[in-house]
């Protein structure tokens, strides 16, 4: 991601590089949890991720999709959820208390 940036010759936004210093969590962070329920699931493609942050630099994009999510989020709603499909981008853990039966 960082390289289409330079080779676009766009300033290089911070995340990329906190993305790739920091190490991705393993499912196994959290497998070891008394009390808690943890459940895993993917979020947002890859390739719609790369996508949308190709977007993203132009002006236009950013305030056409900003106004359509203020404005239609029942229809932006849909469309965001197809862009959820394997292979993903990031993975999401929500840990809730275990029950206690």
């Amino acid at each position: 991601m960082k390289q289409w940036y330079l080779d676009q010759q766009k300033d290089v936004p911070v995340w990329p590089e906190e993305h790739m210093e920091a190490e991705f969590p393993e499912p196994s962070l959290f497998s070891d949890l008394p009390g808690w329920k943890v459940d895993q699931f993917g979020n947002e493609s890859i390739r719609f991720h790369s996508w949308l942050i190709q977007r993203e630099v132009h002006r236009n994009f950013v305030r056409i999709a900003g106004r359509l999510a203020r404005w239609s989020p029942w229809l932006m709603e849909p469309l965001i959820r197809r862009a959820d499909a394997e292979p993903y981008y990031r993975q999401i853990f929500v840990l809730s208390p275990a029950d206690q039966a």
